[in-house]
């Protein structure tokens, strides 16, 4: 049998020579792709294919075994439609519980009354709480800082469960809320289910002996932001329900929290900036801290006065102006009376108004006593007692309107004081401030995160 006899090999020829063409077809569309526009490009497309003129009936096979082959050519019209740009995900909107700000308490979730059931545990419910008020909140450096700090104290470890670590996060069979205690980097410790709960306690003691005694903080932000992180985070545990039982004892923590809002920074500001420059004059011409540091001091008079904040002739316009301009050589310092270390309380601040007496030319006034008038200065009078004595009897001492800002009723000072001979109170090495709801922290642990 002759080659061209074979119609299966004509066949498999025929194939090739169509795929063959479908290669070329395909090579010309995917060279030449269009750029991307916004309408379909509609572009003619010549396409050469090889046919074989074949009869392959079984008659005629053998007669026809040198048919020519047929080149013929058409035009197709192909649509080549545009390219699908990729769709840019849209932002969450502001509805829900991304970006919260601060105070906001979020949205209450479905399965809170699950999550915080009363017949969980405490230390269960505060930890999945914890975990659900940071997420998504603003937090800046110094609120995230304040934040843990607080948790600490009160007894909420901040980091990683070490024994949990990753493990089964994306176990199929774990609920929302194993996952949610899983991932907790805040935690408190299991032994400590049969601890005390004492929320007044805590924010009593965190907002004033351990910030101011105990944190080593320094910065006024963290004073000002202290008392707005308890007020944020115990309204959290208030409106989503977390621990019911305790409501009243919150609600007294919130109290004081709002108090501290107010006297906190005060205390701050009060403390950094004792005595004031009426009071710094008395202890330096009179007796005290300053006593004596201007005398001819190593490094020059001018370089200890610009450290202390006040120079003799600073101090002594300053005495003159309020006593009168023999006072610097009339008065002393009654040292028998001087009070050293002294705790005592703020029971009012008001304006300090110094008195003028002057002599009267009238002579139906002439066997009176001298008369009196008032003249108002840049002063304020802070009236003091002694903490804790009922019986002792108040004295005042006189600041700067600028300091006297920052006292307010109830707060504690320590501090030296000492009298003058004309009676006049000035105080001198101011120790320690504290807020009106003061409570000593009990635990000498420190904290400088």
């Amino acid at each position: 049998m002759k080659e061209d006899e074979n119609p299966e090999g004509n066949l498999l020829k025929e194939n090739k020579n169509l795929n063959d063409n479908k290669s070329d077809t395909t090579l010309v569309n995917s060279t030449n792709d269009p750029p991307s526009t916004d309408k379909t490009v509609d572009r003619k497309v010549t396409i050469e294919e090889d046919t074989e003129d074949k009869n392959l009936d079984d008659t005629n096979s053998k007669n026809d075994a040198n048919n020519s082959t047929a080149s013929t050519s058409e035009t197709v019209d192909v649509a080549i439609p545009k390219k699908k740009k990729k769709k840019k995900k849209k932002k969450k909107s502001g509805n829900d519980e991304s970006n919260l700000d601060f105070h906001d308490i979020g949205p209450i979730e479905e399965d809170e009354n699950r999550l915080y059931d009363p017949s969980k545990s405490l230390t269960h419910r505060v930890e999945i709480a914890v975990q659900k008020y940071k997420k998504n909140r603003k937090f800046t450096s110094t609120r995230n800082q304040v934040f843990n700090s607080y948790l600490r104290f009160g007894g909420i470890s901040t980091g990683p469960k070490s024994f949990l670590g990753q493990d089964g996060l994306d176990n199929a069979d774990a609920d929302a809320e194993e996952i949610a205690a899983r991932r907790a980097t805040d935690y408190i410790d299991d032994e400590a289910d049969d601890m005390e709960v004492n929320f007044t306690y805590i924010v009593r003691v965190y907002l004033s002996s351990f910030l101011i005694d105990k944190s080593g903080y320094v910065q006024m932000d963290q004073f000002r932001e202290g008392p707005q992180v308890v007020i944020s985070f115990l309204n959290y545990l208030h409106n989503h329900k977390v621990c019911p039982e305790y409501e009243e004892d919150m609600q007294t923590a919130l109290q004081i929290a709002h108090i501290a809002k107010e006297e906190l920074p005060n205390c701050k500001a009060l403390a950094q900036n004792a005595p004031g420059k009426l009071n710094k004059a008395c202890s330096l011409l009179f007796g005290g801290e300053l006593y004596g540091m201007l005398d001819d001091p190593w490094n020059g008079e001018e370089t200890v006065a610009s450290m202390i904040g006040i120079s003799k002739g600073e101090g002594k316009q300053l005495i003159r102006g309020l006593f009168g301009a023999n006072a610097v050589e009339e008065l002393t310092r009654v040292k028998e009376d001087s009070k050293t270390a002294l705790i005592c309380e703020i029971i009012g601040v008001e304006p300090f108004q110094k008195d003028i007496s002057e002599a009267s030319a009238d002579e139906t006034l002439q066997n009176s006593n001298e008369l009196h008038n008032t003249q108002e200065t840049d002063l304020k009078k802070i009236k003091l007692r002694e903490f804790d004595v009922s019986t002792a009897e108040p004295f005042y001492i006189c600041v700067n309107s600028d300091l006297g800002i920052y006292a307010m009723p109830g707060m504690r000072i320590t501090a030296d004081f000492h009298k003058l001979s004309n009676g006049f109170w000035y105080w001198d090495k101011v120790t320690n401030v504290y807020p009106s709801y003061y409570q000593p922290c009990e635990d000498d642990s420190d904290d400088d995160d």
